[in-house]
């Protein structure tokens, strides 16, 4: 399906096959990093940092799941790849399901091949894909590629390896990721990289510029295909407490190598968006997809911190007050999320807070100050009617320091009680965001902002 390119900046909630298949043209981007779930089989949880006073610094909410079953609709989707996809496709699959047998890691590849298949489609002729998976798919996930891109188009397989904690008794320690590099064509955009080689001694090397830094003397030499970068630690300033959150210099090489300026860099699993907030830095237009709230409001946070200002779309989330209704009728964390994502707030958890003996819903986000006459914010979502025990909560909270103000967003607007009891407390709807301040705002009000 050939349809006009959506806005270089967007961003995509939803299943991000459908969103491809619907939503991008053909061949219409320049670069696909992707970093999609590795086959696993577990479930992954995010960890909020702990930024209040009064509040856990080990509270955790779910994220995505990485878990697979051979089911009804998986096998259909299967019986209509083997009915329209290529040849090459075909035949892989055929052998995959021969050797593998229909089960769990089936249908994990079955899934990646659907995406595939579209991505490659809105790839331009010129343009590269980057697909990060580690060694429990790899070799299967390889076999794809090379049907769907071409065994001539294969460029590098790309060994990021990084310390971290954890080992075994019963094998080496794993501590590598792949990231398999396809071209579309022999004319594909490539920006050679170099990086430092650090020398013990000088001898062969007659001919080379040597420089000295704090680690010794170097040279320059082109980059090679294992990339040893420290993986994100807890007391990294990047990590926002999202799993499997990358470091930024890992998209960074591979825009930087594989694009030009202005190119559009897609990527359709962008978690926590680091791909997003490295193109944006780097000049490139971007869209990503993301089928979670609370990965969509990592990513608008990020936007909104690193770039106030920043124009771009965010489409797939409700757009209605009745939408938003149904949201929060049918999960409430998602509800939440998504109204976090709607001020640019980073989630912070918090369901059960524990005041003095209370046990009262938690500060579910905060939107930080951007400049020295701004306040950070403190956002509470309330779904149902609020409380008092919430408004004294977060008026007590207020106290504590001269720079933090309130913000509630609520589903529906405050009922009689609840505007008796803000009014006591110095809020009203509307005023300017001040030190000790509450202000309540609805979901219908913000979504009828531009």
């Amino acid at each position: 399906m050939t349809q006009a390119m959506e806005p270089a900046r967007i961003l995509y909630c939803g299943d991000n096959l459908q969103i491809v298949r619907a939503r991008l043209a053909d061949e219409s981007v320049d670069l696909i990093y992707l970093d999609p779930p590795f086959y696993s089989q577990r479930n992954y949880q995010a960890f909020f940092k702990q930024m209040v006073p009064a509040t856990p610094g080990n509270a955790k909410a779910p994220a995505f799941g990485d878990t697979w079953r051979w089911v009804p609709d998986v096998e259909h989707a299967y019986i209509k790849l083997l009915a329209g996809a290529s040849e090459d496709v075909r035949r892989a699959l055929n052998t995959l399901h021969s050797f593998l047998g229909p089960g769990p890691l089936l249908a994990y590849l079955v899934m990646m091949v659907e995406r595939l298949i579209e991505l490659r489609r809105v790839l331009k002729a010129t343009g590269s894909v980057y697909l990060h998976c580690d060694p429990a798919a790899s070799h299967y996930l390889k076999l794809l590629l090379d049907a769907l891109f071409g065994v001539e188009n294969f460029r590098n397989e790309i060994v990021w390896c990084y310390k971290t904690g954890g080992a075994s008794h019963r094998h080496f320690a794993r501590k590598h990721d792949l990231i398999f590099f396809y071209s579309k064509s022999e004319q594909y955009i490539f920006h050679a990289l170099k990086e430092k080689s650090y020398m013990m001694h000088r001898y062969g090397f007659k001919k080379s510029e040597f420089l000295r830094d704090e680690r010794g003397e170097y040279t320059w030499v082109y980059m090679k295909d294992v990339w040893d970068l420290p993986a994100l630690g807890a007391a990294d300033g990047q990590r926002l407490g999202y799993p499997t959150q990358n470091p930024e210099v890992l998209p960074e090489r591979i825009i930087q190598a594989s694009s030009d300026d202005g190119g559009i860099v897609l990527d359709p699993f962008c978690g926590s968006g680091t791909t997003l907030a490295v193109a944006q830095r780097l000049g490139r237009g971007w869209v990503g997809i993301e089928n979670h709230y609370l990965g969509i409001a990592y990513q608008r946070y990020r936007l909104a911190h690193y770039f106030p200002n920043l124009p771009y779309i965010c489409a797939g989330g409700p757009t209605t007050l009745e939408e938003a209704r149904r949201l929060a009728a049918t999960d409430a964390a998602q509800f939440r999320w998504w109204a976090l994502s709607l001020v640019g707030a980073r989630p912070l958890g918090g369901e059960d807070i524990a005041l003095k003996g209370r046990q009262l819903g938690g500060i579910h986000g905060i939107v930080p100050a951007q400049t020295s006459e701004q306040v950070d914010r403190l956002v509470v979502v309330s779904i149902n009617e609020l409380e008092r025990e919430t408004l004294q909560y977060l008026s007590e909270l207020l106290k504590v320091s001269a720079n933090w103000a309130g913000l509630i967003i609520t589903l529906e607007a405050p009922e009689l009680l609840a505007q008796e009891l803000l009014a006591a407390w110095s809020c009203a709807p509307g005023v300017a965001f001040t030190p000790g301040t509450l202000t309540v705002t609805n979901i219908a009000q913000l979504l009828s902002q531009p």
